[in-house]
């Protein structure tokens, strides 16, 4: 089997001289770019271009079916081999499409780890503030009013002293036996006597 390029006949071997013609084709392509880059010749450039690039795949399919047609003669090892490379190729895709996934999995994981650690920065940021702020106004109104909470008395107990003017006087109140109300009285009512 041969071809005909520019009046030459070439006998076809295999894939090497698919890659020679290619190069050849490719660089008579340059040389007509550089011949023809004139503005009245590019429409003439156009249609070389076409014409090299419709060799170029002529060329691609014919040694293709040469190839496909010499497979009819391989031997069986040769046939193993190249049911081998195909079952490879397979697995490659298989595990090229895995590892695409994969990443965008992980450009996703990232983002949203991304996201939840500024929003975890921003609560940290919003609860320091807030705690400083509950800090000061529980100095405020210590100071203001004189009282000292007892924190490790019972849950259901209210128990504390309020020093005023060197005057102490301690407070214990259950908050089952008395109301929120009475509680809040009592502890002014002791606050004024002081």
């Amino acid at each position: 089997m041969s071809f005909t390029f520019s009046g030459i006949e070439k006998p076809l071997i295999g894939k090497s001289l698919l890659e020679h013609n290619h190069l050849f084709l490719r660089k008579r392509n340059f040389q007509l770019r550089r011949r023809y880059h004139g503005g009245n010749n590019r429409s003439l450039l156009k249609g070389m271009q076409l014409t090299l690039q419709r060799n170029i795949d002529a060329l691609e399919k014919e040694i293709q079916g040469d190839l496909s047609s010499e497979e009819g003669s391989f031997t069986p090892k040769e046939k193993e081999i190249v049911s081998q490379v195909e079952r490879a190729k397979r697995q490659k895709e298989n595990l090229v499409m895995d590892l695409q996934k994969s990443m965008a999995d992980l450009k996703i994981n990232n983002e949203q780890l991304e996201k939840l650690t500024a929003d975890r920065e921003n609560i940290c940021g919003n609860n320091s503030a807030k705690l400083e702020k509950l800090k000061y106004d529980i100095d405020l109104y210590t100071n203001i009013t004189g009282i000292r909470w007892q924190y490790d008395c019972d849950q259901d107990e209210v128990r504390g002293y309020i020093c005023k003017r060197g005057v102490l006087k301690p407070f214990s109140l259950s908050t089952k036996k008395h109301s929120l109300f009475f509680i809040a009285n009592y502890l002014w009512d002791l606050m004024e006597q002081s």
